[in-house]
């Protein structure tokens, strides 16, 4: 048994000087860490296939516009 808790108390230690070496020493190179992964912006773009009938009709394609709009019909039924 007290080989046992001697080991118990061993693992806890480690475990323990492990947490004070990331929250203390290590503080600074995991925060910039942090940081670079949630502040970096990348933009990565994307564009849509274009969808063909059995024919190779275009059914739909991407077009590059600055905006979209609708007109949408007056009177609804």
């Amino acid at each position: 048994m007290r080989l046992l808790f001697g080991l118990f108390l061993m693992l806890l230690g480690v475990a323990l000087g492990r947490a004070v070496q990331l929250q203390v020493f290590e503080q600074e190179k995991l925060r910039g860490m942090a940081q670079d992964q949630y502040v970096r912006h990348i933009e990565i773009p994307a564009r849509r296939g274009d969808i063909f009938d059995r024919r190779g009709t275009p059914l739909a394609q991407s077009v590059e516009v600055d905006s979209i709009w609708v007109d949408p019909p007056c009177c609804p039924t």
